[in-house]
């Protein structure tokens, strides 16, 4: 059997992923997987035209994850908008700690 090195969680609600549950084993913690996932699930979103934004939480603390998903293109949400509070309010965990962050999900031309 193999050993799990990584997993993603992905909710659907009209127009928005969710990105839950980002979890890298720490052995391979800087390898680029997590990268490599996120940029998978990013060029999955682009290509259903309903999606229109895909959100995640990381930890306040979490300074690596912060900083991929910034270099990904998502935004921390300091002004929650009515479509963050949609997602919030279908997230049930506390996410105390934590940053919403967001990517709208750009269509090639």
């Amino acid at each position: 059997g193999g050993a799990q090195v990584a997993r993603i969680v992905v909710y659907s609600d009209v127009n928005v992923w969710y990105a839950s549950s980002v979890v890298v084993d720490k052995k391979w913690q800087g390898s680029g997987i997590g990268r490599k996932i996120m940029e998978f699930i990013l060029q999955c979103a682009q290509l259903d035209p309903s999606i229109g934004a895909v959100y995640l939480h990381v930890s306040t603390r979490n300074v690596p994850a912060r900083t991929l998903y910034q270099s990904l293109g998502f935004t921390e949400q300091n002004h929650v908008t009515p479509e963050d509070l949609k997602v919030l309010a279908a997230e049930k965990d506390n996410h105390t700690g934590e940053v919403l962050m967001r990517l709208d999900v750009a269509r090639a031309q």
